[in-house]
């Protein structure tokens, strides 16, 4: 059984093949532009949750196993414990989980049956509980209207929020409502999932993102919709105004994923071919080779000629995924992976230590970074105050990939964290 993660190409590689006087093309070139597109063509779609999907993420009913490590100073691992978790732990509390999203203080599941189950930190109702309280161990959510959720994003900072995606391409937001990030049109907390209706309804959803304090959906016609706080232009829409209702984006089509940071927004097209950044530029997040602010979508010409099968959005860095396995950074600080805390790129930069194998997925928290190559190793840096980089201590940061401990022989599917890590492995 596989979890995809990637976006599928449909037309050839965008790379141009290079010709001589005579008008041929050199073999190492051919192979180069063969392989690319190979790689593209074995991908699937990034947003795994899809209308009509049988189970969460179309992942079938395997036995799933979890291993968490990182912080649990609010029981978000469900280990019984406040300790931090310096290495890899197989949790027995998610073991009917088909996918895990690591918010902050908290973490939800996704069972085979549509239904998503939360703990950790209670505050702002951010595990949609209907209350503020903490809980040790997941406990059910209850939805009204009953649905089947497919996936789950929950922000890795502020005061918490979380949405949630529906087979059928619905979405359901609850937390801290600040800004409108909620998207009901005001600014109330919500303690149980609310469905999102507005300029949603009726559209079949297939991606969301919740960043700090905005949000994002992508819809199956390639429309992308922002909301919550406008400040630094991070919604796109020309302005800094907050919106509290999703607001589509009206300055591009045919998106396939968003991404939502602390102040930055990054979409990528449907066929991997374009990304676009906007928002806040500080250390060149955004990847313009600059640290302006963009107020509207702006396509990040560095990555022209790579196919992109995924993006992600930290508090001062940014990540992207070519479907040749390469990664690639952009920003300040440990998550550029090049070997010191104090760099920063103003445009996306190859981390190297990767170039030793292909990468099949990646994730990015609040200042720390996963990567999963296709051997089923688990590479991790960045901040390492909480031992969220699994390496066995809290030493910080980790500047470089480094291999986490102790996951030799585990098939990994999916990675995912914030101040949490955690691992899924279906068998």
């Amino acid at each position: 059984m596989r979890q995809y993660s990637g976006f599928r190409g449909d037309s050839l590689n965008s790379q141009a093949l290079k010709k001589d006087a005579d008008g041929l093309c050199s073999l190492s070139h051919v192979a180069l532009c063969l392989f690319e597109e190979i790689c593209n063509l074995a991908s699937n779609c990034l947003c795994s949750c899809s209308a009509g999907s049988a189970t969460p993420g179309g992942v079938e009913n395997d036995a799933v196993m979890v291993y968490v490590w990182g912080s649990n100073s609010s029981h978000q691992l469900a280990e019984g414990t406040l300790e931090k978790i310096l290495q890899p732990k197989l949790a027995q509390g998610f073991s009917d989980a088909q996918m895990i999203e690591a918010g902050q203080y908290c973490t939800f599941s996704v069972s085979a049956d549509g239904s998503v189950k939360a703990c950790g930190k209670g505050s702002y109702g951010r595990l949609g509980l209907g209350d503020s309280n903490n809980q040790s161990m997941p406990k059910k959510l209850a939805l009204e209207p009953p649905r089947n959720m497919c996936k789950v994003s929950s922000s890795k900072g502020s005061d918490g929020h979380t949405l949630a995606v529906t087979g059928e391409g619905e979405v359901f937001s609850w937390g801290d409502g600040d800004y409108g990030k909620l998207g009901h049109g005001n600014s109330a907390t919500q303690k149980y999932p609310k469905i999102i209706q507005g300029p949603l309804l009726g559209k079949v959803v297939v991606c969301v993102s919740a960043g700090y304090r905005h949000s994002a959906a992508v819809t199956n016609d390639g429309e992308l919709y922002t909301w919550g706080e406008g400040d630094f232009g991070r919604l796109g829409h020309s302005d800094s105004h907050s919106r509290n209702v999703p607001t589509l984006v009206k300055d591009i089509s045919g998106v396939g994923q968003a991404a939502c940071g602390s102040s930055h927004t990054m979409a990528v097209a449907q066929d991997g071919r374009m990304v676009w950044s906007f928002g806040g530029g500080d250390n060149g997040k955004l990847g313009h080779g600059d640290t302006n602010r963009v107020y509207r979508p702006k396509v990040i010409e560095a990555l022209h000629g790579f196919i992109i099968r995924k993006v992600c959005a930290g508090s001062q860095s940014s990540l992207a995924l070519t479907s040749a396995g390469q990664v690639f950074a952009w920003g300040c600080g440990s998550c550029l992976g090049c070997g010191s805390s104090e760099t920063t790129s103003l445009r996306p930069r190859f981390i190297e230590e990767l170039s030793v194998t292909k990468i099949i997925d990646i994730s990015c928290g609040d200042s720390h970074c996963l990567a999963l190559s296709h051997e089923n190793e688990v590479y991790a840096w960045g901040n390492n105050a909480m031992g969220q980089c699994g390496q066995g201590h809290t030493s910080t940061p980790v500047t470089k990939p480094k291999k986490v401990i102790g996951l030799e022989g585990v098939s990994i599917q999916r990675i995912t964290f914030s101040a949490t890590c955690i691992n899924i492995n279906l068998t």
